[in-house]
């Protein structure tokens, strides 16, 4: 029941209930990145007409993935896709970041996500 007020409604509207939205982040060198990339890269590379990456140092080459509702959804050769929790073929989570949380329900997700998945990320 709500108050007369619309501030006061907001005040008094139950809150809904939040998830944990995490961020895992893969190298897709397995280290070799991190340990050769110098050496690899300690000559120029041109890159439109630009040089780049000369002696520089990579620690990976990253590769993310968003975990919510206990799913893992990324970016892959076919689009938008889903795995269970660390279970992608390319390893284990360098790091799992807890990025925030949401209000969204699981069928809000879900949607957003097809959405994706039907349009410009294929």
């Amino acid at each position: 029941m709500c108050l007369p007020t619309p501030k006061m409604c907001l005040l008094t509207a139950p809150k809904k209930p939040k998830t944990d939205v995490y961020l895992f982040v893969y190298d897709l060198s397995h280290g070799v990145s991190n340990l050769l990339s110098e050496s690899l890269l300690g000559s120029s590379v041109q890159f439109q007409h630009k040089c780049v990456f000369a002696g520089k140092h990579l620690e990976g080459i990253w590769h993310t993935a968003v975990v919510v509702f206990g799913s893992e959804y990324f970016f892959g050769v076919h689009g938008v896709r889903k795995c269970k929790p660390g279970a992608l073929s390319i390893g284990k989570p360098n790091k799992r970041l807890l990025i925030g949380q949401t209000e969204f329900t699981e069928e809000e997700i879900l949607e957003f996500i097809q959405k994706m998945a039907d349009g410009p990320y294929r």
